[in-house]
C-alpha cells in the first residue's frame, strides 16, 4: 500500500530532527503519492486549473490526504487552522478507530 509505506517513510525518516519541515528525500515520494490519491484524481477533473493546497494529515500510520480550495498560493495560519479542525471533525465522526 502506498500510503502505508509513505506514511511510514515520513514518520521514521523525513522530518528532520528539531525541524518542522521535510527532508529533500521524502518530497518526491509525497508528490507521487499525492497525485496517485482519488481525491487528486477528482479534483483535477472536477476543478481543472483551479489554484488547491493538499494537507496530508497523520493518523497513526494512516496518512489522509485533503485538497483544499485556496485563492493564493499561501493559505494563512489561521484559516488553515480551522480548515484542518473542520477535516479532522469530519474524520473523527467517520472513522474513530483512527483516533483511538
Amino acid at each position: 500500500m502506498l500510503g502505508a509505506a509513505t506514511a511510514g517513510e515520513v514518520t521514521d525518516s523525513g522530518f528532520r530532527k528539531n525541524s518542522d519541515s521535510l527532508s529533500p528525500d521524502i518530497c518526491d515520494p509525497l508528490v507521487g503519492y499525492i497525485k496517485a490519491t482519488q481525491v487528486y484524481q477528482l479534483w483535477l477533473k472536477q476543478h481543472p486549473g483551479e489554484r488547491m493546497h493538499v494537507v496530508l494529515l497523520m493518523y497513526h500510520s494512516v496518512m489522509r490526504p485533503a485538497i483544499i480550495p485556496w485563492h493564493s498560493t499561501v493559505v494563512d495560519p489561521d484559516s488553515l487552522q480551522l480548515i484542518v479542525a473542520r477535516i479532522m471533525a469530519a474524520d473523527k465522526q467517520r472513522h474513530p478507530e483512527l483516533f483511538n
